[in-house]
């Protein structure tokens, strides 16, 4: 550090977009460098936050101390940190909550680690040609001998690769095909990783030891020195979506390090994305295919399969399917056994204490379960408001399919498969597997016959991208089906939704998809920022929620649009009471200048503010 600066300029992890002016004591003055951590005091309360910077001076007359460091050598690279600044801007969170969600558990946990990644520097190259490339997967040993070949290649430069997948189970599978390339050293990263090895790992990343780091989606933010290639399997994948401050999503993270540090991007998945499909379409990203011979299952519509009564075809089809020894996937995206629990006397639905949403009915637990925060108790035999007995059990959960399967086809062996852990081999030793889309955590599982038990309540969920959401699991089961697919809606083949994924083409899906969207004012056209407000006391978030309300409207800003956006279940979860806005625009630069200008404003101490921007 250049001794002439006396002041170090910190970012807390809290949500307060500002930076804070630390003196450094003189024991300091040869130790302290940007990227450490170092303990202060804030609020008369020792925090841990980051150096970003220094000053020779401060607008403040008396200042802090750095009370000391945490580190033998910085933590948070060059690049890491400009990547920082870029989340700060784009997610609308302050800097030292971007800096803490790119730093991985065992690093937070530690000191004096023993990593110094001081020579790695940002090195965007601007005459570089690194690309924004996407790959669809269809045959997935192809596209993976795709990877291979161009992990190949990058090893060649003496470079590095970062390898991300959605889930844990799929960081084997993925390892195993990259592991007999010569020379290759790779590592794992992922939440669950111990801190021992995650330390090591830490090490190894500082001494340039590792090619190949293949991970979940924190592994976006590994300081990899000499990185030119990100690939993110599966894409479109939910999983993608931290679903806590900064909400940052790992596809727009690799194109801000794509930005900073010139490495090239390879998406790949069944479908693109949204958001991917139209940067293929405005040519910023590169569409590659791989030759595909897979002959698709038939498509065939049935009708409805009610409560208590099976369609005719579906009948037949899954009889036919047992004789004949094929295996017999069932889609159901339903837990429990009965959806509700309702008093036919009063109509009253039994609700969770803790959340504003109703119980379900778990038949293997014999209990009633709330589906947002897994609050348990016993069944209920009398109404609590009216006293009666009319107590009854509606809608139609996977273990309630199970039952009238088991009256259907006795014969037949069945498993359900929703949140609990399954092997592969469980699954392949029966005759027929009911299950939400925690199915896709098995790719091994092929069926010969699929059946989607209900294709209008998975489109019919309040949610815009929900159409998105249903073809890509459509087509992700049609890939991993051998035969035949079936779909119980009261759709008609040339919903185009039906008739892309008969070709398993997107442009026929997002055509229609995306026109809608545009005149919606909807992603990916326009971002949106999902405004929470919560807090143990009801009254306070209500009258929070209407000041910043009547504020953002006040603004008036050109080409931002400030919304209402009530979701009645999740008015009160985990004993919090919730309030929610939405605002939207064309421009994320536009979205961002009016969040930072309000939420200052509208800080508090017992009500929470959050921004999600581009909720999933």
């Amino acid at each position: 550090m250049n001794r002439n600066f006396a002041v170090a300029k910190v970012a807390l992890p809290l949500p307060i977009d500002k930076l804070f002016d630390y003196s450094i004591p003189k024991d300091l003055i040869n130790k302290i460098q940007q990227g450490m951590r170092v303990n202060v005091l804030f609020n008369n309360k020792h925090n841990i936050g980051f150096v970003v910077g220094f000053s020779s001076k401060s607008k403040i007359k008396k200042l802090n101390p750095v009370i000391n460091t945490l580190d033998k050598f910085p933590v948070v690279t060059a690049n890491n940190l400009q990547l920082a600044h870029s989340i700060k801007d784009y997610y609308v969170c302050s800097l030292g909550e971007a800096i803490e969600s790119m730093l991985p558990e065992a690093v937070k946990k530690s000191r004096n680690i023993n990593a110094d990644f001081s020579l790695i520097k940002c090195q965007n190259d601007k005459n570089k040609k690194s690309k924004l490339i996407y790959i669809r997967n269809i045959e997935n040993d192809k596209t993976y001998a795709y990877f291979k070949n161009e992990i190949i290649n990058v090893m060649k430069d003496k470079k590095r690769i970062i390898f991300v997948v959605p889930e844990i189970k799929m960081i084997d599978k993925a390892k195993n095909c990259f592991t007999d390339i010569p020379g290759i050293r790779i590592a794992i990263w992922h939440g669950k990783v111990p801190k021992k090895d995650m330390l090591k790992l830490w090490s190894d990343l500082a001494k340039d030891e590792i090619d190949l780091i293949i991970g979940t989606r924190s592994c976006i933010f590994a300081p990899v020195k000499n990185l030119d290639l990100i690939i993110i399997d599966d894409e479109s994948n939910y999983a993608y979506k931290e679903d806590q401050v900064p909400y940052y999503h790992t596809s727009r993270i690799a194109q801000m390090r794509y930005e900073i540090e010139g490495c090239g991007v390879i998406y790949s998945s069944v479908m693109p994305s949204s958001q991917i499909y139209q940067l293929i379409q405005s040519k910023k990203v590169l569409l590659k295919e791989t030759d595909s011979n897979k002959i698709l299952p038939e498509i065939q519509l049935t009708g409805i399969n009610y409560k208590d009564k099976m369609d005719l075809m579906v009948e037949k089809e899954i009889d036919s399917a047992l004789q004949s020894k094929e295996k017999i996937l069932i889609i159901l995206n339903k837990k429990g056994f009965a959806t509700f629990v309702y008093c036919k006397n009063c109509k009253e639905t039994i609700m969770c204490s803790r959340c504003s949403r109703n119980l379900r009915l778990d038949y293997s637990e014999k209990k009633l379960i709330c589906p947002y925060c897994n609050f348990k108790t016993e069944l209920v035999e009398i109404c609590p408001k009216c006293n009666s007995g009319y107590v009854k059990y509606g809608g139609f959960g996977i273990e309630k399919l199970e039952s009238n399967l088991k009256r259907f086809f006795p014969q037949a062996k069945i498993i359900i498969l929703d949140a609990l852990p399954k092997t592969n081999n469980d699954i392949r030793d029966c005759d027929i597997v009911i299950a939400t889309t925690k199915i896709l955590n098995f790719p091994g599982y092929k069926p010969d016959i699929t059946i989607i038990w209900s294709l209008d309540n998975l489109l019919n969920v309040g949610d815009f991208n929900s159409g998105e959401e249903t073809f890509q699991l459509l087509s992700k089961l049609l890939i991993m089906t051998f035969r035949k697919m079936l779909i119980s809606s009261s759709l008609n083949q040339d919903f185009y939704l039906l008739k892309a994924l008969k070709n398993l083409d997107p442009e026929i899906f997002y055509k229609t998809e995306l026109n809608t969207r545009k005149d919606l004012k909807l992603p990916p056209y326009y971002k949106l920022g999902l405004v929470s407000l919560r807090s143990f006391d009801k009254k306070s978030v209500q009258a929070s929620y209407s000041k910043l309300y009547s504020f953002l409207k006040g603004m008036n800003t050109k080409g931002v649009e400030v919304s209402n956006f009530d979701i009645t279940q999740r008015s009160r979860l985990r004993e919090k009471y919730y309030k929610y806005l939405l605002v939207k625009s064309s421009k994320i630069e536009s979205l961002s200048r009016v969040f930072k200008k309000s939420m200052s404003k509208f800080r508090s101490g017992n009500v929470i503010i959050t921004v999600n921007v581009d909720p999933a």
